[in-house]
Parts: structure tokens; C-alpha cells; sequence
């Protein structure tokens, strides 16, 4: 067997990236640093931006999204996939983004 087959093998047998981050919801603060970066993509004519959260206590990023446009659908399937993590959100941090604020309503 080649390390190549090994390899997957092995990385076959580990838990998915968001049962982990279920599995530790509890060690997370609630309070969440919400923002984005544009980032040039070797497809794509123009950067495109990253939507991130960052747990305040913890420094881990519970989910993040790479996406074609800063829009409200954008934000909105960014918390989305923060609630099937069932991040214990209890605030935002962010930056005078007027995408996220209707989220919050």
C-alpha cells in the first residue's frame, strides 16, 4: 500500500471539522467577532471576500464562508451555518457592516 492510500486511509477515519465543533460548543463564550477579508482567488478576476467569526475567549473560528459577493444572503448563510453548529451565540463584535444588523433583528 502506497502512503498515498495510508493517508487517506487515515485521514478516512477522523470526525468531520463540525461534529468537533459541536462536540466543544460548550468551551465557546458566546461572543462572537464577526468579520470579513477579501482575498484574491486564482479564478476570479477580482478578490472575494471571506466572512469569519472568531470566538472571543477561545480565538477558534467556529465557521467561516467564502463567498462571491458581501450581500445580505452572504451573512445569512453565514449565521445559518453558526445555528446547525449550535454555537451558544450571546453577542456580536463587528465592525459598522450594515449587512449583519439585519441578522440580529
Amino acid at each position: 500500500m502506497s502512503a498515498y492510500r495510508k493517508c487517506l486511509e487515515a485521514l478516512r477515519k477522523l470526525p468531520h471539522c463540525a461534529d468537533i465543533t459541536r462536540r466543544y460548543c460548550s468551551k465557546y463564550s458566546g461572543i462572537l467577532l464577526v468579520d470579513g477579508k477579501f482575498v484574491k482567488v486564482k479564478e476570479y478576476n477580482y478578490k472575494i471576500p471571506v466572512v469569519y467569526g472568531i470566538d472571543f475567549l477561545t480565538h477558534d473560528i467556529p465557521t467561516y464562508l467564502l463567498t462571491i459577493a458581501e450581500n445580505y444572503l452572504s451573512f445569512l448563510k453565514f449565521f445559518q451555518s453558526l445555528r446547525l453548529l449550535k454555537y451558544p451565540l450571546r453577542s456580536i463584535v463587528s465592525d459598522d457592516n450594515l449587512l449583519i444588523y439585519p441578522m440580529l433583528v
